[in-house]
């Protein structure tokens, strides 16, 4: 805001309208973004100014995070994106070496080995693909149900309970008709 001290000096000649950004101390310590806008009065028999000043704080913290937002984003494109190039040379090299394992006689050592290969190969598998699942948006698989159809689904698993299948239960529809169900 140096800048902005030095505005006014009589030695400079202010050209108007003018917008000045900075950064600000307030006397708690805080540091809080500034926008002032300056412009000529309207009313030319009084010479002054007018300032209008904007506090900008709000809005850079949330171009700062969007920011953030957007570089956890990318990571997370660039991972998933190697996390595939990983994956495709894993499934080339375990799958040779499972027919190989299979088909060839080896000495036990080295069947231990393709077997230590094959486990690990398949365990880095596991981890990328659990990666690569949390890493994508989850899609939405919002279905229509029939609700009528699944309550009576649900009761003839628990008319088959023994804990239950002694309790007589009724159900009703919003309508008030009951479902064609007995307990016995």
């Amino acid at each position: 805001m140096a800048e902005f001290k030095n505005l006014f000096s009589e030695d400079k000649k202010l050209i108007l309208p003018k917008q000045i950004e900075g950064e600000y101390q307030r006397k708690d310590g805080k540091i809080i973004f500034i926008r002032i806008k300056i412009s000529h009065l309207a009313d030319l028999d009084v010479p002054g100014y007018i300032l209008v000043f904007e506090d900008l704080t709000e809005v850079k913290e949330m171009q700062e995070k969007v920011m953030r937002i957007e570089q956890f984003a990318a990571v997370g494109r660039f991972s998933a994106g190697l996390a595939h190039e990983i994956i495709n040379p894993l499934t080339s090299l375990s799958g040779p070496i499972q027919v190989l394992a299979r088909g060839l006689q080896l000495r036990d050592s080295y069947k231990k080995l393709m077997q230590i290969v094959i486990k690990e190969t398949d365990r880095l598998n596991v981890i990328l693909s659990d990666f690569l699942n949390y890493s994508q948006p989850r899609k939405n698989n919002n279905t229509i149900i029939d609700l009528t159809q699944l309550i009576q689904d649900v009761i003839i698993l628990l008319k088959n309970k023994e804990d239950i299948s002694s309790k007589k239960t009724d159900c009703f529809q919003r309508n008030d008709r009951p479902f064609d169900f007995e307990w016995r």
